[in-house]
């Protein structure tokens, strides 16, 4: 349905979706994977990170993806969060 609406839109390469509820960023990877660009929105953290880790998932070509293991995986996504969205996302950190 919100690749139907990304198509009524007549969004194209170059033009910006903003979805201010982001969630899980199901619109967000359906823009990506037509081409547009996208920003999303949300007040709780932990769904921008499932949206983060969705639209990011995509940028890794398939047979890439399946040379890694799973803590190489959560590695790589470890390392793109900023310690200040860790606290904010997971509370308080143990192990700096």
């Amino acid at each position: 349905m919100i690749k139907a609406l990304i198509n009524w839109l007549n969004l194209r390469e170059g033009d910006i979706l903003l979805d201010p509820f982001c969630g899980s960023g199901t619109a967000l990877v359906e823009a990506k994977t037509v081409g547009v660009g996208s920003v999303g929105i949300d007040i709780a953290p932990i769904c921008c990170l499932i949206s983060q880790v969705k639209c990011d998932l995509l940028d890794l070509p398939p047979d890439e993806l399946e040379r890694y293991n799973r803590d190489e995986i959560l590695f790589y996504f470890d390392k793109k969060l900023k310690k200040s969205e860790k606290k904010r996302i997971f509370g308080k950190i143990r192990n700096p």
